[in-house]
């Protein structure tokens, strides 16, 4: 859900959730779907490791704590990895 519009869309965001469906904001699905799909072979063994912690749930400040990085570059990883 984009934070901008999370007003408008939680209580349906809610009902999905509680029916054990994932929620994915028209928005942000417009977004996802006219976009490229990303080359992972693009990305750095740094960013690699950075989307696999996301995907697990890991705050960033997690996620900085473990690869000894700020946990900044986390939330921005195209700074200097």
């Amino acid at each position: 859900m984009l934070k901008e519009f999370a007003l408008e869309e939680i209580e349906h965001c809610l009902e999905q959730i509680e029916k054990g469906k994932t929620y994915f904001s028209a928005r942000l699905k417009d977004l996802v779907d006219n976009e490229p799909l990303l080359n992972l072979d693009l990305l750095s063994n740094k960013e690699k490791r950075i989307i696999k912690q996301i995907a697990q749930n890991k705050s960033t400040r997690e996620i900085g704590e473990e690869m000894f990085i700020s946990h900044r570059t986390v939330e921005n990883p195209g700074v200097t990895l």
